[in-house]
């Protein structure tokens, strides 16, 4: 499990949508597809239904806040575009 594919979960669940989600992000929508896709490969699981969030999804998050917040403490957290 990397930190971009966290990242990548947590902002596609804050946004509702993978196309806002790879805008934050400044990646391409296939990027955050294929980060995706390769998180629930790696759990055995869908975390999101195509087209709407999947309960895997919202219970998932909380967890993956807490891996994330050690990153985004030290400097290495989300950046948005300005």
């Amino acid at each position: 499990m990397h930190i971009d594919q966290i990242r990548t979960f947590l902002e596609v669940v804050a946004t509702g949508n993978f196309r806002k989600a790879a805008e934050n992000l400044n990646v391409t929508q296939s990027t955050v597809s294929a980060r995706i896709r390769a998180l629930e490969s790696e759990l055995g699981r869908a975390l999101f239904e195509r087209g709407r969030r999947a309960d895997a999804g919202r219970r998932a998050s909380a967890p993956a806040r807490r891996i994330d917040a050690p990153a985004v403490a030290e400097g290495q957290g989300r950046r948005r575009p300005a």
